[in-house]
């Protein structure tokens, strides 16, 4: 894993970030603000990387946004992708943030923002 995608996947919520220029809304470029929260990640299930979010994973006990590559997991059998609902597998690693900027929210994916 590149560096700066290894620093992004520890980010915790209140720690200031800037949004750099990898980011598609280009209004807040250079911006300063606060980080919320990680909203999706990417898991490994039966060998094969899937995309779901945050709020689907089942930790056994673990705070969600403080996982580390390789830690169990399981999708819960009422949400996420359909394909990979009740499976257990691995976390793989954080995809996309959320970003609090004055008084708006935006979500960025993790290799767009930079810890301040």
């Amino acid at each position: 894993m590149h560096h700066k995608d290894a620093v992004n996947q520890n980010l915790r919520a209140g720690q200031k970030v800037r949004v750099n220029k990898g980011a598609r809304n280009k209004s807040v470029h250079g911006k300063c603000g606060e980080f919320v929260k990680y909203t999706d990640v990417y898991v490994c299930i039966d060998g094969k990387e899937h995309w779901t979010s945050v709020k689907s994973l089942i930790t056994g006990g673990k705070d969600p946004q403080r996982l580390k590559r390789g830690d169990e997991i399981s999708i819960e059998k009422n949400r996420g992708k359909t394909a990979i609902r009740g499976e257990s597998g691995k976390f793989d690693r954080y995809a996309d943030t959320r970003v609090r900027i004055g008084d708006k929210c935006h979500r960025f994916v993790v290799t767009s923002v930079d810890l301040v």
